[in-house]
Parts: structure tokens; C-alpha cells; sequence
């Protein structure tokens, strides 16, 4: 087992075998109950059969369940449900059954029998595991998030569509519009007025190249058509500088709103007196 020493992946094997083995006992201890269900039949004592023998199925089948649940969970597989208190369940009322109609005690008491033998099979192999609770369902994104999360899925599926593409120059085509594209959301990522600018581009030209890219990879396969490459170099070749032009605007807006802001803090510091001033040579 990954992460474990060879001795402690021993001793976790050796668990494991254990506790998929749980549950043999109750076959060997129900055994005698089909002996005597196979005396009532041979006495024609149908009560005793009947008694006997129903007593002996009920065990039998709760202990076949819970083999099947505790191999299941030795091998780290989903069990059958609640299969513990089944068995117990099973094992009170088989043993209940064969003291009223094979032991030939009272209802009462063999009522008691019954609970003793379910309290005892509880004890002995504990209660089921609960289930996991069930993952929340993740809240969906809004505003911004949203916006971001969908240009970062549509730019997921350029990048699959140009590892799909069998001509090389179209593939590096569509990854470089890819990169720009994941330029472009990186500087709206970090600047709310980026994302603001960003929003009909990214919703209009970047769906439109990851639509057109996935339906090229879907229809040209066997197709012997130069005209329809022709026009998809060239829409390749536009989108690129689209994609460019519109990062460059954004870098270009970055470096005017930052010449504002140094322009501001100098006025500032000049009025507040901070700073000297310069005397022209």
C-alpha cells in the first residue's frame, strides 16, 4: 500500500484479511439447528421442522448478507446497507423462533431469547458505519467570478481544440490566441475597469474562435476542401490581431491610468509642500 513500510503494509493486508473473514462463526454455530430440522423431518414433527428449520434460513441468510458487507468493506467497497442490524435482526428472530417452536418455550420467553441474541450480535460487531453526509451542491458563480470562470473554460476548450487540429500551423495558431486570451483575463482579473472593457469581448470574439475552432476539428476530418482552410487561416490570422489589439488597449489603459496617478500624488506632494522645487538650468 502507497506510503506504508513493508511491515506496516503487512500488518494492514493481515487487518484487512481479518475483517473480511468476519461472520464464518455464525455458520458453525447455526449448524446444529439444521440437525435438528433434518431430525424433525425424519420424526415427522413438523413443528420441530419447521421451527428448526425456518430458525436455521433466517440466521443463514443474515449471516450470507454479512459476509458479503464485511468483504466488501476489506476491500474498501461500498457494503450492502445497514447490513449489521439486519443480521442482528435476523439472528434474534431465527433464535427466537427456534425457542418457541424447536425448544418449546414459552412465547415470552422466547420473545427474550430473540432480543438477547440480536443485543449480542450488536455487541459483537458494532453498528453500521453512517453514511458520508452528502457534499453540498457548489453555490454558482455570479458577476465578475462568472465571467471570469466561463473565459477561462472557453480558453480550456481552445487549448483542446488545438491539440486536436491535425495541420500544425492552425494548432499553434489557435494556441496563441489561447495565450492572449489568457492575458487578456489575467489584467481583468486584477483590474475591475479591465473586466469592465473586457466583458463584450470576451463574450462575442472569444466564444465566437472557440466555437469555430471546435467545429472545424469536428467537420474537417476526411474533407478535402482548400477553400474552407483558406478561410480558416484567415480567420485564425484575424482573431490573433484582434486578440493582440485588444490586450495592447488594456496595457495601454494600465499605463495612462498609471501616469494619472503619478501626476496626482506629485500635485499633491507639491502642495502639501513635500517636495522642492526644481529650478530649470
Amino acid at each position: 500500500m502507497t506510503g506504508l513500510s513493508p511491515r506496516e503494509d503487512v500488518w494492514e493486508r493481515l487487518r484487512r484479511f481479518r475483517h473480511g473473514q468476519r461472520g464464518w462463526a455464525l455458520f458453525l454455530l447455526s449448524a446444529p439447528l439444521l440437525l435438528v430440522a433434518v431430525s424433525g423431518l425424519a420424526a415427522g414433527d413438523l413443528e420441530l421442522l419447521g421451527g428448526a428449520g425456518g430458525a436455521w434460513a433466517l440466521i443463514i441468510g443474515g449471516t450470507i448478507l454479512a459476509r458479503r458487507g464485511f468483504a466488501a468493506e476489506a476491500e474498501g467497497q461500498a457494503a450492502p446497507g445497514a447490513f449489521r442490524l439486519r443480521l442482528a435482526a435476523l439472528v434474534g428472530a431465527g433464535t427466537g423462533l427456534a425457542a418457541w417452536l424447536a425448544a418449546d418455550h414459552a412465547p415470552i420467553v422466547a420473545l427474550l431469547f430473540g432480543i438477547g441474541a440480536a443485543v449480542g450480535i450488536r455487541l459483537l460487531y458494532g453498528p453500521d458505519p453512517r453514511p458520508a453526509p452528502a457534499p453540498e451542491p457548489a453555490k454558482p458563480l455570479e458577476g465578475d467570478a462568472a465571467v471570469i470562470a466561463e473565459a477561462r473554460g472557453r480558453i480550456a476548450a481552445l487549448e483542446a481544440a488545438a491539440r486536436a487540429v491535425p495541420q500544425r500551423e492552425f494548432a499553434e495558431a489557435i494556441r496563441r490566441i489561447a495565450a492572449l486570451a489568457s492575458r487578456i483575463v489575467a489584467e481583468a482579473e486584477q483590474d475591475p475597469e479591465d473586466l469592465r472593457r473586457s466583458r463584450r469581448f470576451l463574450a462575442v470574439y472569444l466564444k465566437g474562435a472557440e466555437t469555430v475552432a471546435q467545429r472545424y476539428v469536428e467537420t474537417h476530418r476526411g474533407l478535402d476542401a482548400p477553400a474552407l482552410e483558406e478561410n480558416f487561416r484567415s480567420l485564425l490570422a484575424d482573431l490573433e490581431r484582434g486578440f493582440g489589439r485588444h490586450l495592447a488597449t488594456l496595457k495601454e489603459s494600465d499605463i495612462r491610468a498609471l501616469d494619472v496617478d503619478i501626476a496626482v500624488l506629485q500635485q499633491r506632494l507639491r502642495e502639501e509642500g513635500m517636495t522642492e522645487e526644481r529650478v530649470p538650468r
